[in-house]
């Protein structure tokens, strides 16, 4: 099994190439504006390092959110031209659902926090086990509230909410295309689709709040 794999879900853009169950690249910059401009240079500057065609993989996997409006454009309107030009599938892969799947943990209910603007921040609550890791919530857009904290059946990871916490309870962990390489390897069968024209990010809100 090969796969590329797209993150842009927040101002972090990379690309990732996975194969025979190991990460074999990865490309990453931090930015705010250029993912448009940057992604395909990415992908070009990892398949030449690596001597790859985008014909020569199993499937694309790419972030669907949530996360940032146009960076989940972006990311999934090019992760979509790779599949359909190169008629390989396409593995759309949540972005939480990614970050929970790097974290060392056998059995734990975990929440995510990702912040989004403003006093804002995605929500999702999970619970990892030996053999899976369940939703025990859908991803939400909502206001801080500080209550979040108090949660103690809960391991709670962040990315990006700094200013609200400063417990040392609460660790950090950053969306990443090495990540979603590895979700989409380890779950291809659960989360692969053929048919993606109508495959749209998952934004959670459509509209601003606070």
């Amino acid at each position: 099994m090969k796969i590329i794999a797209i993150e842009t879900a927040t101002e972090i853009c990379g690309v990732s190439i996975i194969e025979n169950n190991e990460i074999i690249g990865i490309e990453e910059q931090i930015l705010f504006r250029d993912h448009a401009e940057k992604l395909p240079l990415l992908t070009q500057k990892i398949l030449k390092k690596y001597n790859l065609k985008i014909k020569d993989f199993n499937g694309v996997a790419v972030s669907t959110g949530p996360g940032s409006f146009t960076g989940l454009r972006i990311g999934l309107s090019f992760a979509k031209a790779l599949a359909f030009s190169n008629d390989i599938n396409l593995i759309p892969i949540p972005t939480l659902y990614s970050m929970v799947n790097n974290l060392d943990l056998k059995n734990a209910k975990v929440k995510i926090l990702l912040y989004s603007h403003s006093n804002n921040i995605y929500i999702q609550d999970f619970q990892i086990t030996d053999s899976y890791i369940k939703e025990l919530t859908k991803p939400k857009l909502m206001n801080w509230d500080n209550e979040i904290l108090l949660e103690k059946d809960f391991e709670i990871f962040h990315y990006g909410c700094e200013k609200f916490v400063n417990n040392k309870l609460i660790k950090p962990i950053k969306p990443s295309a090495k990540h979603i390489a590895e979700t989409a390897n380890q779950y291809y069968t659960k989360f692969f689709i053929e048919d993606f024209d109508n495959l749209q990010p998952n934004y959670v809100s459509a509209f601003k709040i606070g």
